[in-house]
């Protein structure tokens, strides 16, 4: 397992991946409007390129194939947190997120937050993160639960 640096060469890939894991784990928790719409979020490749470029964003790969990705935004944002559901389940996301925390105390910032869904809310409720609210978040009209979870770091 090798973790990296995007690059925007990498663009495709993750936006193929984004949309592999949506449509994997998307349907135990959403509807399956809320899925087609939030996997829809990468076919603005141009948009989806600003958002990976809009933080310090890692990629793991495995045998030259990327498995999953995550980013870290300014003022301790996590991020974009996806593996592919061919790896779910081998820790790939929990290193991913390690490296991004590990970065975060580098940089001294001294409390990370993250923007959960119902998907990966029990993943940050296992790393100490608290629910700080709760809100709607929209695509394109269609309403998503909204986690907002945060964690103090260096205690």
């Amino acid at each position: 397992m090798k973790l990296r640096a995007y690059c925007e060469v990498d663009a495709k890939s993750l936006a193929t991946l984004y949309r592999r894991a949506v449509c994997a784990i998307g349907p135990d928790f959403y509807s399956p409007v809320q899925v087609a719409m939030w996997a829809r979020v990468p076919d603005n490749l141009s948009r989806f390129k600003a958002m990976l470029a809009s933080g310090y964003t890692v990629v793991v790969e495995m045998n030259d194939v990327i498995v999953g990705f995550g980013q870290l935004r300014s003022k301790g944002h996590v991020s974009l947190l996806y593996v592919d559901p061919g790896y779910s389940r081998c820790g790939i996301a929990s290193q991913i997120y390690q490296h991004l925390e590990g970065a975060a105390l580098e940089a001294g910032v001294s409390a990370l937050v993250a923007d959960a869904g119902k998907v990966s809310k029990g993943f940050f409720d296992k790393r100490g993160y608290d629910v700080r609210e709760v809100t709607l978040r929209y695509i394109d009209g269609v309403a998503f639960e909204q986690y907002w979870m945060n964690k103090r770091l260096g205690l």
